[in-house]
């Protein structure tokens, strides 16, 4: 199977990173109250895991 260089790939089953949504639920200070979107969070919905973006790693 060829796979290029720059593609995203879940580190856990291998799914491309087409398949992966953001983040559905974003995250709250408990303080503030105020949402805190970072942009980074990613759902595989292969394997039903939540990650943080910079651990999906370039296949």
């Amino acid at each position: 199977m060829n796979v290029s260089a720059s593609e995203t790939r879940c580190p856990i089953c291998g799914t491309r990173a087409e398949t992966l949504d953001p983040w559905l639920e974003i995250p709250v200070d408990v303080k503030t109250g105020r949402k805190i979107d970072t942009g980074r969070l990613v759902w595989c919905k292969a394997c039903d895991v939540g990650m943080m973006r910079r651990a999906m790693t370039p296949n």
